[in-house]
């Protein structure tokens, strides 16, 4: 039987077999655990990303229940 593949999907460097995504999203919630809120600015800056695609994790943890957000109504 042949491993699993996902043709297409960027590759972590570091031969680890994680999707880029996943890993982003992984450890925004470990983040979140840790220090209990976030920013979409400091979120970026701790994965190295754009803040549009801060949001857009964020945004996933929110909607699967993994994070809320606070302060607007």
């Amino acid at each position: 039987m042949e491993p699993w593949r996902c043709p297409g999907a960027r590759w972590i460097e570091g031969g680890r077999g994680s999707i880029t995504s996943v890993d982003h999203a992984l450890r925004l919630a470990s983040l979140l655990q840790m220090e209990g809120t976030t920013t979409v600015s400091d979120a970026a800056a701790h994965l190295g990303v754009a803040p549009s695609t801060a949001h857009r994790l964020l945004a996933m943890l929110v909607y699967r229940d993994f994070a809320t957000r606070e302060g607007r109504s």
